[in-house]
């Protein structure tokens, strides 16, 4: 069959499609031809749909959905709308059914089903199903067998159970197919590769989709098939930074240090940056972790105030991060904290609790959100219900944020944008230091600036005010 596998991911930087490379190569290994239509780089989707449409003529077309929406609350923006204009145009060219999939559609995937009009999706890893799925269609098998597939029958939405790749299966199988992508213009526009080493969470943060997408269960590539895979991006696709995608790197410590030891076996040196948990680091990971390149840890914190850890179900404490951060300065790592303000219990005192910690702890960067996006199937979803954010009959698709009542929505807003405008370090979404995605971030980036979020953000803001651009 032939198989057209479309990114609808349109945001600015853009990052590699991972979960499409690894589609793709599951996908020619049953024996199909794959196209990858990447709309992240398009100036004509309309254009760009037909065009590759008339020249393929796929049989099946798969659409890949990265995110709902960007989690903001401060400067929301929602992306279904932008997907249904995407699978509307595939309808219009096309009569091949259409398979959607994706972190951001198997965190709702009836409800994105029923709001794009399409028969089919894939929930979680799509290596195993996608294939089995192509099958089916092709040979009128049984779809209700299908670990993890969706599909409509009548006006229902029937979802299998998933099955995620066990660990083993998972190293015996093909290395992510970045041979169809522009991976040198996702390096030159987005300032970095990316890598996985693991997947699954375990943690039980109660906002978060993690586990819902990759299951609970942790299963690890092995180092030396990470490394293979990290001598083809810098070797052959001459990548020079690259992100380690994992949720958190260092959970286990284990897998972490035997991933980096591998690296320093091969002399594998590279510039990365990890997400990590506090919770862990130990400081022989944090050793070898500077030994391979690395040179910026964000740490997921999410707070640096000892009830709002606990509200939120973080595993470390406030002392945790203190000694995360001790590590890092002795080792001179650069680091940064990731925080999330207004979650269930915040109040005044934990708010300022939290900055009076920043002061004192002094970490390189600080980036900040204000309110919690509620998503189906969280723990934070069902607090916001009890609590009577939203109703019973809401499938929350759209977005919907939670800030608690326990605090002053205004008074948090005015607060920390006032923390970020007397500290440089600081970066919260449309504050005058806002993350922004932008022309001017990929600009700086096809300059050859790499580094953490918080070196590029400091070169933004040089930029921002030499060309008077109000940020």
């Amino acid at each position: 069959m032939k198989v057209l596998l479309i990114n609808s991911n349109l945001l600015k930087p853009p990052i590699t499609p991972l979960g499409l490379a690894y589609l793709s190569s599951a996908v020619r290994n049953a024996g199909h031809d794959a196209a990858i239509l990447d709309l992240n780089f398009s100036e004509d989707i309309r254009g760009d749909i037909s065009k590759t449409i008339s020249g393929f003529s796929p049989d099946v077309i798969g659409i890949s959905i990265r995110n709902i929406d960007n989690a903001t609350m401060l400067h929301s923006v929602y992306f279904i709308p932008t997907i249904k204009e995407i699978v509307t145009l595939c309808k219009e060219f096309t009569d091949a059914p259409i398979v959607l999939g994706g972190p951001g559609f198997s965190m709702m995937p009836a409800e994105i089903l029923k709001e794009l009009d399409v028969p089919y999706g894939i929930v979680g890893e799509g290596e195993i199903a996608f294939p089995d799925m192509l099958s089916c269609l092709n040979n009128g098998g049984e779809i209700s067998k299908i670990g993890g597939a969706v599909y409509r029958s009548g006006d229902r939405v029937i979802k299998n159970r998933i099955k995620n790749i066990p660990s083993k299966e998972l190293n015996s199988r093909p290395l992510p197919d970045r041979e169809l992508l522009d991976n040198r213009r996702y390096l030159n526009d987005g300032g970095m590769g990316n890598i996985q080493t693991k997947r699954g969470c375990d943690r039980r943060c109660i906002y978060c989709t993690y586990p819902i997408i990759e299951g609970r269960k942790l299963r690890f590539r092995y180092p030396k098939n990470v490394a293979d895979e990290l001598e083809i991006l810098i070797n052959k696709m001459g990548i020079d930074y690259l992100h380690f995608s994992d949720s958190t790197f260092n959970i286990p410590n284990e897998h972490a240090i035997a991933v980096c030891k591998e690296m320093v076996k091969r002399g594998i040196r590279v510039k990365w940056t990890p997400y990590m948990s506090p919770y862990s680091p130990s400081e022989e990971l944090l050793t070898l972790v500077k030994k391979t390149g690395c040179d910026g840890i964000v740490f997921g914190a999410d707070s640096v105030s000892e009830s709002m850890l606990s509200n939120l179900d973080k595993e470390f404490s406030v002392s945790d991060i203190n000694m995360a951060s001790l590590i890092c300065k002795e080792l001179e790592i650069p680091f940064s904290l990731n925080l999330l303000f207004g979650g269930p219990g915040e109040t005044k005192e934990t708010v300022m609790e939290t900055l009076d910690n920043l002061d004192r702890m002094k970490p390189i960067a600080v980036g900040a959100m204000i309110g919690v996006r509620c998503y189906a199937n969280t723990k934070m979803a069902k607090i916001a219900r009890e609590q009577k954010f939203y109703k019973k009959d809401d499938n929350l698709l759209r977005p919907l944020y939670y800030v608690s009542p326990t605090v002053d929505r205004d008074w948090l807003i005015d607060t920390i944008q006032q923390y970020a405008n007397s500290h440089e370090n600081f970066f919260i979404p449309t504050s005058k230091k806002g993350l922004h995605t932008d022309n001017l971030i990929v600009e700086i980036f096809r300059d050859g600036i790499r580094g953490p979020f918080w070196e590029i953000y400091k070169e933004f803001r040089k930029r921002a005010a030499a060309q008077k651009y109000n940020v």
